[in-house]
């Protein structure tokens, strides 16, 4: 009874510290302003140049949003903001990073617009030093490498010993109580 109230105890401060860390970890990148209508989605958030980010748009605030894309200098090409089918109001597109682009933080930024009203979004887009491709060469250094060099004969004497000895015990042990004495 007390293993299994543990159990439950350990499970429930798990699902609190999970339900009050998961919105932090998801929040939206929204523009200005805690009521903000628009934010967008970079995935992933942290790239090398070269690499294709997928961003994810929410305009579905407004009944017929115009989305408006204010940064691109940082990618290849144009983004061109697709509608999500069954989703209004959601937009989507894939975006390659150029490749000539510096390492360093750089802020996303656009607007949802409908109308006399807009919402502008930003996001945090990471670039990393241009990766080239090489796979590590050698081998890995992760220390002694005591199971390749030959064995010392009387700790693995002992240790045979220790598992003998632990099979014999178990094996009384079991019989004993079978026997009932």
């Amino acid at each position: 009874m007390r293993q299994t109230l543990s159990i439950v105890a350990v499970a429930g401060l798990v699902l609190a510290s999970v339900s009050t860390a998961a919105p932090a970890a998801f929040a939206s990148s929204g523009g200005s302003g805690a009521a903000s209508a628009a934010s967008v989605t970079l995935s992933p958030s942290a790239v090398h140049p070269g690499d294709t980010v997928q961003i994810q748009l929410d305009c579905s605030a407004y009944s017929s949003p115009k989305p408006t894309w204010g940064s691109s200098s940082e990618f290849s090409g144009p983004i061109n903001l697709q509608p999500m089918s069954g989703q209004p109001g959601f937009y989507t597109a894939a975006a390659t990073v150029s490749a000539s682009i510096a390492a360093g933080s750089y802020t996303l930024a656009g607007a949802c617009a409908a109308g006399d009203s807009s919402s502008s979004f930003q996001a945090d887009l990471t670039i990393s030093a241009s990766d080239d491709g090489q796979l590590p060469q050698g081998p890995a250094h992760t220390g002694v490498g005591g199971s390749i060099t030959g064995g010392d004969t009387v700790q693995e004497a002992g240790g045979l010993a220790l598992l003998l000895a632990a099979g014999v015990l178990g094996y009384r042990h079991r019989r004993s109580r079978r026997d009932g004495s």
